[in-house]
């Protein structure tokens, strides 16, 4: 996404890229490939569906807004109703949580999916998108670390 992020802004706004945000970009990309299974291919849906994430993150840099929480929760709001029909058609009616389930559902929700977009929200307001789209690339360090240090998960040598 940083990439994609950078050429964008270059293609749209004419702000070439610093060498600097280049070369941790290409890092990035560096030590994703490094996790990833090396017969693995880019998968174009995948490639798609982050470059759509890069156009979004340069339009919401571009919007005047003073709450962060409020343009979060439209956000959320508006696009879960956006997919509700899709998820609905594609998969059906969802089966109801049970109880002992809630606790999580709870904390999907609260913490992993509104807590974090708000925070995404409001740094992209604050650093721009050069710069949240190079905090991107600890999305896959932070999961295999944790799974690391939570799970029984190894890496191999050059990971």
């Amino acid at each position: 996404m940083p990439l994609q992020v950078m050429l964008l802004r270059w293609l749209q706004e004419g702000k070439r890229p610093s060498w600097w945000m280049a070369l941790l970009s290409l890092a990035g990309i560096a030590g994703v490939a490094l996790l990833l299974n090396p017969s693995s291919s880019p998968d174009p849906v995948g490639v798609a569906a982050t470059l759509l994430i890069a156009q979004s993150t340069l339009w919401m840099s571009r919007w005047q807004y003073r709450d962060a929480l409020a343009l979060a929760a439209w956000q959320l709001l508006l696009g879960g109703m956006m997919l509700l029909p899709v998820a609905l058609t594609l998969t059906g009616p969802p089966a109801l949580p049970r109880p002992h389930a809630w606790p999580g559902l709870i904390w999907l929700v609260l913490a992993n999916s509104a807590l974090a977009y708000w925070c995404w929200v409001w740094a992209l307001n604050r650093f721009g998108p050069a710069v949240m789209s190079i905090v991107s690339l600890l999305n896959p360090l932070s999961a295999v670390l944790l799974g690391v240090m939570l799970l029984p998960e190894r890496l191999s040598w050059p990971q």
